[in-house]
């Protein structure tokens, strides 16, 4: 736990220098209205990164729009920097792929993510996941319906905002 907290803290600061440092060049190079424009993007690009595509992600996720969603986690999981919230982000695109119904690729990549990385809730999210693609793998010439609604009442669906009602406009 020490390595990681301190890798975490290193992270942070180096991010932080280099914030910075950035407003530093600006304001050398073009004075005080540049580096308050440098301050400005600044600023923009961590909201974008921090809140905007991850509410984007989750907002289409939750629409049954699955591959923008992963489009989104792809992009969130390269801008990322810590590996607790990569890891996540690694959950969140297994579950685009199992709500795509590609429940083979969706487990390959669930095995693929290191659980010890992962955080209380996205651990869950995990065996959740693993579990809705373990079942939906083995019985593949099921009917959709009836495959959902037993695992609906199992609890067994691809963890997220997105339920399988909504999607049919219930």
């Amino acid at each position: 736990r020490y390595d990681s907290s301190l890798a975490r803290l290193l992270r942070r600061t180096v991010v932080l220098a280099a914030a910075v440092a950035v407003l530093t060049l600006a304001r050398a190079l073009g004075g005080p209205r540049v580096a308050l424009a440098a301050g400005a993007g600044l600023f923009l690009v961590a909201g974008l990164i921090l809140v905007v595509l991850p509410r984007s992600a989750h907002r289409a996720f939750g629409r049954g729009a699955f591959g923008r969603a992963a489009l989104f986690y792809d992009v969130l999981a390269w801008l990322r920097f810590d590996r607790e919230a990569r890891a996540a982000l690694g959950v969140s695109l297994a579950a685009c792929l199992l709500g795509r119904e590609r429940h083979r690729d969706g487990l390959a990549r669930l095995e693929r993510i290191d659980a010890a990385a992962l955080g209380e809730s996205a651990r869950a999210a995990w065996h959740n996941n693993r579990a809705y693609a373990l079942a939906r793998s083995k019985f593949p010439h099921a009917s959709r319906s009836r495959a959902y609604a037993s695992s609906e009442r199992l609890g067994l669906i691809p963890q997220g905002r997105w339920q399988h009602g909504a999607q049919r406009g219930r």
